[in-house]
């Protein structure tokens, strides 16, 4: 199972955990019990935060692979591009064009090499050409 969906299913569940607390306390107190309804609060806090730490890092994850995919196309599309030139077309700072390329090649979404002293991406595949609408 990937992190990022184990992410989502434990942010789901602190979330669902939490809501079930809360109406505990509700109920609680809708009967008669003392405190219930703050010791459902305590619990309904103390699962809520968990469930949009999770959440927020799952979204995050998932955002940053859509945004590799996307890069990968374009780099699909050359055999050699330099980091300015790329940094350009994605309206990055060089650094960050080179990182989230590493990024690329880390995750397998494409083949190829970043040559350090020319500051470029070097394919390893011929590039795709472009399809006709």
């Amino acid at each position: 199972m990937k992190m990022e969906r184990l992410y989502f299913y434990l942010g789901v569940l602190s979330l669902a955990l939490a809501i079930v607390f809360l109406a505990l306390g509700l109920f609680g107190t809708a009967v008669g019990t003392p405190d219930s309804l703050l010791a459902g609060g305590i619990c309904f806090m103390v699962f809520l935060l968990p469930a949009f730490l999770f959440l927020d890092y799952w979204s995050r994850r998932t955002g940053l692979d859509k945004r590799l995919r996307i890069l990968a196309d374009v780099l699909k599309g050359y055999r050699q591009i330099s980091m300015e030139e790329l940094a350009g077309k994605i309206d990055c700072s060089k650094e960050d064009a080179e990182f989230l390329v590493a990024a690329c090649i880390g995750r397998g979404y494409v083949r190829g090499r970043i040559d350090a002293k020319e500051k470029t991406f070097i394919s390893e595949e011929p590039p795709e050409e472009a399809q006709p609408s």
